[in-house]
């Protein structure tokens, strides 16, 4: 049974997420990220040193990393349309994402913080970049 956490980015630039904070652990935790009107939203995943892998060991049973176009909130799709989860840490897999319009989500769920790579750039957890693009055309 998961408790969600969840967090605001309303603004551009690098993010990391620590595993070495307890609430980011053995729970579903979403990352919603709002952008100006009239922008769309590009995310790509830095660094990845969820366990000593680099990358998710098994992709929505163990661990995972995934972004979707738009929010899910209390099982509502926004917008109103079913969207799609894009893993975002299978090894060799796409680690970017843009959004069709200004609002853009990223899910993850890491079960423990004792089993990473000691040779990472980053402490536990994951990082990644936010870009807000202007397209004055988009309502």
């Amino acid at each position: 049974n998961f408790v969600d956490c969840w967090y605001l980015i309303r603004n551009q630039g690098y993010h990391s997420i620590s595993t070495l904070n307890e609430m980011n652990l053995k729970q579903k935790c979403k990352i919603y990220i709002l952008a100006p009107l009239k922008h769309f939203i590009q995310i790509e995943m830095i660094d990845i040193n969820i366990n000593e892998n680099d990358h998710c060991d098994d992709y929505e049973k163990v661990d995972f990393i995934s972004a979707t176009d738009g929010w899910t909130f209390e099982n509502e799709f926004i917008p109103n349309r079913k969207m799609d989860q894009l893993p975002m840490c299978k090894q060799n897999g796409n680690r970017f994402i843009q959004s069709a319009q200004n609002i853009a989500q990223i899910e993850f769920y890491i079960p423990q913080n004792d089993k990473f790579n000691y040779h990472s750039k980053i402490s536990p957890g994951f990082a990644f970049t936010v870009r807000f693009f202007f397209e004055p055309n988009r309502m």
